[in-house]
């Protein structure tokens, strides 16, 4: 299944914020995961082209793991794309009392596709994974003696 690039015109410019799904149907980015590869991920937002149209990190699970997430919707979009990508360059942008990670990755075509290799930024809000407070360790703690308890039992169950 491959993904295109549905550009809009907002704001007197053209702006790719959705993809089209076999050129046909057009869908957000969580609706386009969902659909392609079956995964439900706790984003929302755009396609992470810009900083206007980053995709939003809603929750990072109980360790704040954002970055894993963000990788593993990078993996998705190149494989939805027919690309690789590699990270070159990671860095936090502050832009209006919001988070961003800014991704710079060089990406290139592979299974057929043509594309030459190339830079690209993606940019991923953060701001809600980033507002977690040190403050908050004792929810954590619950949260992973819960964790704890669950895999304490999981392993009992297959003795």
């Amino acid at each position: 299944m491959k993904f295109f690039i549905n550009p809009v015109m907002t704001s007197n410019r053209l702006r790719p914020s959705r993809l089209l799904l076999d050129k046909e149907t057009t869908m957000d980015i969580r609706e386009l995961i969902r659909k392609a590869f079956n995964e439900d991920l706790p984003i929302s937002g755009g396609m992470g082209n810009s900083i206007e149209e980053a995709v939003i990190l809603e929750s990072a699970g109980p360790m704040n793991d954002y970055l894993t997430l963000e990788y593993r919707v990078m993996d998705l979009i190149a494989k939805g794309r027919d690309v690789s990508w590699e990270l070159k360059r990671q860095s936090l942008v502050v832009k209006d009392d919001r988070k961003y990670d800014k991704l710079e990755v060089a990406v290139k075509g592979i299974n057929g596709n043509p594309m030459p290799l190339r830079l690209e930024y993606h940019y991923y809000n953060i701001t809600k994974c980033m507002n977690v407070l040190p403050d908050d360790n004792q929810q954590d703690d619950e949260e992973m003696i819960k964790m704890k308890s669950y895999l304490d039992e999981l392993l009992r169950q297959t003795e």
